[in-house]
């Protein structure tokens, strides 16, 4: 009697949140925006069940602050992106919840660092992975009273480029001082065990040498304009 494997796990995706507010230094004006600080992909396979994967929608608050950079006197330079944590080649919505402010730079450097592979082993090769991708708010890291939390980065932030306007040589627009400062990523394989049936991780990061690319690299530093 032949044995029939089991189906396919759909995919199930958990996200985990951050709200960080800042006021502006002249107006008094609160801004306050909440961002995905973590997605969590366990497991990660073809089988995307009711999640479907599309382009950026627009909707998320944030987005328009960044979208201000995106101008003919900028010569119509996108430096700000509407980031997927969960590619949409891999059943990623493009909703707020899975989206980040990040540049251009950082999105083209993680696609080639980990989303390829991550497409390549899921879509094209049937693959089970644990995927988590996370966001780091760290522009406090140096302050010397010691409150480096996440809460203080906005501030910092400003105080580091300045305010375009607002601050000699300022260089950020109002809003872009809440971008992380990097994303990071980790990736396992899931495989079951022939004899228990359970389902085993393996790490790939810096293993996995498949589709022309490797995990080099585990993260990347945003960028923030500075002219």
């Amino acid at each position: 009697m032949a044995i029939v494997p089991p189906p396919v796990p759909e995919t199930k995706v958990l996200w985990a949140s951050i709200t960080l507010e800042d006021t502006h230094p002249t107006t008094g004006i609160k801004t306050s925006f909440t961002f995905s600080k973590k997605m969590t992909a366990n497991p990660l396979t073809h089988n995307g069940g009711l999640l479907k994967g599309s382009g950026p929608n627009g909707k998320a608050t944030w987005w328009p602050f960044f979208q201000a950079r995106h101008t003919p006197t900028n010569g119509g330079r996108l430096w700000w992106v509407q980031g997927h944590l969960l590619n949409d080649k891999v059943h990623g919505p493009g909703e707020p919840h899975n989206l980040l402010p990040i540049s251009g730079v950082l999105n083209t450097n993680m696609e080639a660092l980990a989303e390829n592979c991550v497409k390549q082993l899921v879509i094209n090769e049937k693959r089970m992975l644990i995927y988590v991708v996370e966001a780091h708010w760290e522009g406090a890291k140096n302050r010397k009273d010691g409150n480096t939390g996440a809460a203080f980065h906005p501030e910092e932030m400003r105080k580091t480029y300045g305010l375009k306007g607002v601050d000699k040589g300022g260089s950020l627009l109002w809003g872009e001082q809440f971008a992380p400062t990097r994303l990071s990523w980790s990736i396992w394989e899931l495989n079951r065990d022939m004899v228990t049936g359970a389902l085993l991780s393996t790490p790939l990061i810096n293993t996995y040498k498949g589709a022309g690319n490797h995990y080099d690299d585990t993260q990347w530093m945003n960028h923030f304009p500075e002219i």
